[in-house]
């Protein structure tokens, strides 16, 4: 049985959207009863059910449950348009999962966008997961999804356990032009037919910076870290309470420390920015056409750069919208600023348009109506699968989920 809450609109803050799945049987548990309060009451989520009915509420368990940020979607629609999906076991004393979503602003600052808890991991959940942020997530022709990098180093090192096959994984993942990655790709099929093909099947794209569109900055580096504090919550409730915290204390402090910045970049750009500059002597101007350039290293590597076009022949220009250290030397070279060539995207203007009102995350409602069929329900834990026996590898993810 499938219920589905969806919350309505607010100008400065949108309430939470939830939907979660019930299944019957006779287990009880009281921690799990508090569920339908703290969704609906506890704290002032309006929610508006679009299935109430229940053939036997007292005999309701809790399954899955799907909760998602309006705030924070309202946020997302100023960021860059991808999405990292990632996950991590719980410590509940079974197979419970948690799915999370989150985007990334200008400062590089994640966003969590949505949430989900399984009673384990599977190609049904995922893609339950994924039917659920569909819905709650504007389909737009520059959104993508990207699965966290770090995620996926720890998934091919945990089940295919060969020496050196990690390595190239990374490579192929931060290679930004064609001949890295091809150099790297080459050398995990040697070592590793399957990988190879597991990878290739997930789709370059969603891992590897030479075949993304270009909105992947940095985010090879980074988990999703929302999931550092929830892995040592014993109970779901506890771990509902600590996301509740957790998104107060981010979206104030980042109001806070935006009204504070007065830079022509986004604090973590500047600093990048600053970085980049301090490394320009390593390099020198050999060539110089218009206002397009060859820059030469002194292991004597050769790079092209047209400051017009925005356009590094190491590509990381093109793909990050934040100058390599060839482009900065140009810059200087032609008397042009550092803070015009980098995209705008990563401005403090785009960065204070993300935040311009404080982020609530939850909704500002006094009283919530609910069918008289909600309260009523004593809702149950999910089934307990408690992992027993040896650590075993893991087969191969099914990479149907994202179709």
């Amino acid at each position: 049985m499938e219920v589905d809450n969806t919350g309505p609109n607010h100008v400065v803050q949108e309430p939470t959207n939830a939907s979660f799945r019930v299944e019957n049987d006779e287990v009880m548990e009281k921690d799990m009863g508090k569920m339908v309060n703290f969704l609906g009451e506890r704290h002032r989520l309006h929610l508006e059910w679009k299935k109430s009915q229940f053939a036997e509420p007292c005999r309701s368990r809790f399954k899955n449950l799907f909760l998602a940020y309006g705030s924070c979607l309202r946020v997302f629609g100023k960021c860059r348009q991808i999405i990292i999906i990632d996950g991590s076991s719980l410590k509940c004393g079974g197979r419970e999962y948690m799915f999370v979503a989150a985007g990334v602003d200008a400062n590089n600052d994640q966003i969590p966008l949505a949430f989900e808890i399984v009673d384990r991991e599977s190609g049904e959940t995922w893609r339950w997961f994924l039917r659920n942020l569909g819905t709650v997530i504007t389909d737009s022709p520059e959104l993508t999804f990207g699965i966290s990098i770090r995620e996926l180093w720890h998934y091919v090192r945990k089940s295919y356990r060969i020496p050196g096959l990690l390595g190239y994984v990374q490579q192929a993942s931060k290679a930004f032009n064609s001949c890295d990655f091809k150099n790297a790709y080459k050398g995990l099929v040697r070592k590793n037919p399957h990988c190879a093909e597991f990878l290739r099947a997930i789709g370059f794209e969603r891992w590897s910076m030479r075949h993304s569109k270009g909105d992947r900055f940095d985010i090879y580096t980074n988990e999703v870290y929302v999931l550092l504090f929830v892995k040592e919550e014993k109970t779901i409730m506890n771990l509902m309470n600590h996301i509740n915290w957790y998104m107060d204390i981010t979206f104030e402090e980042r109001y806070r420390k935006k009204i504070e910045h007065d830079g022509a970049l986004s604090p973590y750009i500047e600093e990048l920015v600053k970085k980049n500059l301090e490394d320009v002597n390593r390099f020198a101007i050999t060539e110089v056409h218009g206002r397009a350039c060859v820059v030469q290293s002194k292991s004597s590597d050769v790079y092209k750069v047209s400051l017009e076009k925005r356009t590094c022949s190491c590509v990381v220009f093109q793909k990050t919208m934040v100058p390599c250290v060839h482009s900065f030397l140009a810059s200087q070279h032609f008397g042009v600023s550092s803070d015009v060539i980098v995209s705008k995207r990563f401005s403090t203007g785009q960065w204070l348009k993300t935040y311009n009102v404080p982020v609530m995350p939850f909704g500002n409602v006094d009283e919530d109506v609910l069918p008289l069929s909600v309260p009523l329900m004593r809702l149950k834990p999910l089934i307990r699968r408690t992992v027993v026996g040896r650590p075993r590898h893991y087969p191969a993810l099914d990479v149907s989920i994202g179709g």
